[in-house]
């Protein structure tokens, strides 16, 4: 993947300090704030959506628990596809793409953050910009994803309402789609923007193995010390301790 660095790296300039962080630490060698605060938008975002007060509060907390990750990464790769970027990014001061945290000395050799990495961070964008989803479109899969009912822990009122909220979502992304672009033309898009979804809730799970894999082996210790503990399972496992 030389030639996908160099031609970001060329686009977005030399490493910012952060990227010199984690270089020298790892990604977890100081206090993860970009990480945490993205978790945090994730979950306010969830939060002021219609269907959250429909929920009780033991609902609200699981389902938060199991989707705030997956519409993390919707929202990165959405963002970075509409850049053009072949690697998922953040638009932080210099755009610094996530991948080229793990393409740096401290985890030199690491063939496990090698293949998790560029999995998440490079293959995960291939959907994402052959799609080229518009607003419209993000946010009637967003609403798809944090309406998922198949969730471990709900109670039966709080699954049924979900089920009941993601066929109507599911509706409204139907008949959107075959009014934009017709009737096998939408029925076409609305079959890869399922897949897209799939796509995502396949990537968080690749995300949990990746971070778990960090927290145990490369950033031992310092992971911990550097993502609060109310996350801590949600970014290891999607779920609640």
């Amino acid at each position: 993947m030389n030639y996908v660095i160099q031609k970001v790296m060329t686009q977005h300039g030399n490493p910012d300090e952060i990227y010199k962080q984690v270089a020298k630490h790892g990604n977890f060698g100081k206090k993860n704030g970009l990480f945490v605060l993205a978790i945090v938008s994730v979950i306010d975002l969830c939060r002021t959506m219609p269907h959250f007060g429909m929920l009780g509060p033991k609902d609200q907390a699981i389902l938060l628990s199991f989707v705030a990750v997956p519409l993390q990464y919707l929202n990165a790769r959405f963002y970075s596809s509409k850049i053009n970027s072949p690697i998922v990014t953040v638009p932080n001061s210099s755009f610094s793409p996530l991948y080229l945290y793990y393409k740096n000395p401290f985890y030199a050799g690491d063939k496990t953050i090698e293949a998790l990495s560029e999995s998440l961070f490079v293959k995960s964008m291939e959907i994402f910009n052959k799609l080229q989803l518009t607003e419209d479109e993000f946010l009637l899969v967003r609403a798809l994803i944090s309406s998922h009912s198949a969730v471990t822990g709900l109670s039966d009122a709080g699954r049924r309402t979900l089920q009941h909220l993601s066929e109507h979502y599911a509706n409204l992304l139907m008949h959107y789609l075959r009014t934009n672009y017709g009737n096998m033309a939408g029925i076409l898009r609305y079959a890869e923007l399922v897949h897209l979804a799939e796509s995502v809730f396949f990537n968080a799970e690749r995300g949990h193995e990746f971070f778990t894999y960090l927290a145990m082996v490369t950033d031992q210790g310092r992971f911990h010390a550097a993502i609060p503990p109310i996350f801590t399972p949600m970014i290891l496992h999607g779920m609640l301790d």
